[in-house]
């Protein structure tokens, strides 16, 4: 099983910034982002995928 180095839930979207910065720190391999919302839009879900960091699966 791996370590979870960082858990944040919160119902609020976070700065791209902020996530590489805690990327970094952390050095975390994988992002998780739960959202029934953004699931349902095609759209914002191609634009998620699509500015992923390559490091993170």
């Amino acid at each position: 099983m791996a370590n979870i180095v960082l858990c944040r839930i919160d119902s609020r979207l976070i700065h791209g910034q902020v996530v590489t910065k805690w990327v970094g720190q952390s050095q975390a391999n994988r992002i998780a982002v739960v959202s029934d919302e953004l699931d349902a839009d095609p759209f914002m879900k191609n634009i998620y995928l699509m500015v992923r960091m390559k490091c993170i699966g």
